[in-house]
């Protein structure tokens, strides 16, 4: 989820900004938030510019994407990263869902709009 936010996602955009990968790979390393609730933000403001909604998505189930992914996805991978809690037998199967929503509905998207693809 960080890989795909971050490099697939901003990192994407960055270059189509600023046509110079090396720069965008500086202000990806360097300037923005290490913290993925502080990317989610970005993410969101960056992609409402170019008319792609992630907020909007929706899981099978009926969840929104982007609010299961902040408040449930993140939650628990926190606490079991970081407390070894264990994780609910849905919790990978709905991260793989998300993972393949963001993949073709926003990172393709993205990379087509700036000319990766």
């Amino acid at each position: 989820m960080e890989i795909i936010l971050k490099y697939f996602i901003l990192q994407s955009l960055f270059e189509g900004i600023f046509l110079n990968g090396k720069l965008s790979k500086i202000l990806l390393e360097n300037i923005l938030p290490r913290q993925l609730n502080r990317c989610f933000k970005l993410v969101e403001s960056a992609l409402k510019q170019w008319n792609i909604p992630i907020t909007d998505l929706k899981l099978s189930n009926g969840n929104k994407l982007f609010d299961t992914l902040k408040c449930d996805i993140l939650d628990k991978r926190n606490k079991f990263v970081h407390k070894a809690e264990e994780v609910p037998k849905e919790i990978p199967s709905i991260a793989i869902e998300s993972i393949d929503i963001l993949m073709k509905d926003v990172v393709i998207p993205v990379a087509k709009k700036v000319g990766l693809i």
